[in-house]
């Protein structure tokens, strides 16, 4: 080992044949791109014509691959594109693959603080209750922090150790290296016009390739799910491919994985019922909910602003109450987070939610929709469903259910 260890160093202190190189791309005589790195490392990129060079010699060339970027091959090549003949084979049907786009806080890049952890864990936890045994795919960095079953720019792509897997979760975004992409485009092209089309449609073919991992097609009368968490994600193009695509947010599936302003106004809600089950609306104040959750008069009263004062929202709760109250069904969190007014002050898009509920239902099916619903805990399960009773007569939607139990 101390022989090996030697042999690096020296290899490293040899002098670098870069100046040609660094000098030739300085001076715009030859493509590239120069970089000095955070671990102040230099990097020249020039273009390497071998590959292309040797493929134009032949008179037909065959290329095989399930996500390549055709205007990039051309380029690297060496060919316009008039001279590729693209070739796209019929995609099997995927409507029993659903893919939920979690949104959750702290994955907005690849460096997770110990906070955005924790939410994860929380979330995965739940999700691990709810359909037990399950495949677990992130960052290799967080192997351990997330006890990962596999990780992106690996197992993401072409691989079968998920293959008949039901439920697979994905944390974080596969973010490719900008620098490196970065610099292999202003090599190809001299211009970073269009980079940011280019850099999106590399992850966006990362998480191609993931969809495909299942391989939900081989086994039609089975239902998939795939969870992916993530930061301001956008998977619509994923419907393209047949895919069930369903926007959710963290603290739906499980409160404590939301953020803190989220976990604060959960536990307000939790005291609003509390209060309201046992001394009725007239008690809910500052005092009363501050000692019910431990929060301080001057966060509760920041937190209310939101919901138009302390009086205003204690008005709204007894009509609330007075309405939904039964014998056997009092005030909880969960009913007062179906209400819009409650889910627009945890920033939860209530709009966004019932449209992609109401797609599915038109697009899918009653079938589809119930195995969708499935994958959730029947808390949440009866909360969608209170979301979209309103928009369909309740007897056209029992025929159908009966129909998938006849079944």
């Amino acid at each position: 080992m101390e022989a090996k260890q030697e042999t690096m160093e020296n290899i490293q202190n040899l002098p670098s044949n870069f100046l040609i190189d660094l000098l030739s791309v300085w001076s715009g005589l030859v493509p590239g791109a120069i970089r000095i790195n955070s671990r102040r490392q230099l990097s020249i990129h020039t273009e390497d014509t071998n590959h292309g060079d040797k493929l134009r010699e032949f008179k037909q060339v065959i290329l095989l691959d399930a996500t390549a970027n055709k205007k990039m091959l051309c380029r690297r090549i060496g060919i316009s594109s008039s001279a590729m003949i693209e070739i796209e084979e019929e995609l099997p049907p995927l409507k029993n693959l659903t893919v939920v786009n979690v949104q959750i806080e702290g994955l907005g890049s690849s460096q997770y603080s110990e906070q955005a952890l924790a939410r994860v864990n929380a979330l995965i936890k739940k999700l691990s209750e709810t359909h037990g045994a399950m495949a677990i795919l992130g960052l290799k960095k967080y192997w351990s922090a997330l006890d990962l079953d596999g990780n992106w720019f690996n197992d993401n792509r072409g691989s079968n150790r998920f293959k008949a897997k039901s439920t697979l979760v994905t944390v974080g975004t596969p973010y490719v290296n900008v620098g490196e992409v970065e610099d292999e485009y202003l090599t190809l092209y001299g211009t970073l016009e269009g980079f940011e089309d280019y850099y999106q449609s590399l992850i966006d073919l990362e998480v191609t390739q993931l969809v495909g991992r299942p391989r939900a097609h081989l086994y039609p009368d089975q239902d998939f799910v795939i969870y992916m968490v993530g930061t301001d994600q956008n998977l619509d193009y994923l419907r393209q491919y047949g895919i069930n695509v369903v926007n959710r947010h963290a603290f739906e599936i499980t409160p404590e994985a939301g953020s803190k302003g989220q976990m604060s106004k959960y536990k307000f809600l939790g005291a609003i019922a509390a209060i309201t089950n046992q001394f009725g609306s007239k008690q809910i104040n500052r005092q009363t909910i501050a000692a019910q959750t431990g929060l301080s008069e001057n966060y509760i009263k920041k937190l209310v602003q939101g919901l138009g004062g302390i009086k205003a929202f204690r008005k709204w709760v007894l009509s609330l109450w007075d309405s939904k109250r039964s014998s056997t069904h009092w005030l909880s969190p969960e009913m007062l987070l179906s209400e819009q007014r409650i889910r627009d002050w945890l920033n939860l898009e209530p709009t966004a939610v019932i449209k992609d509920l109401v797609e599915m239902i038109v697009n899918c099916g009653w079938k589809d929709f119930v195995a969708y619903l499935n994958c959730f805990s029947a808390e949440v399960g009866s909360r969608m469903w209170g979301l979209i009773a309103p928009l369909f007569w309740w007897e056209e939607a029992m025929v159908e259910l009966e129909k998938i139990a006849d079944t």
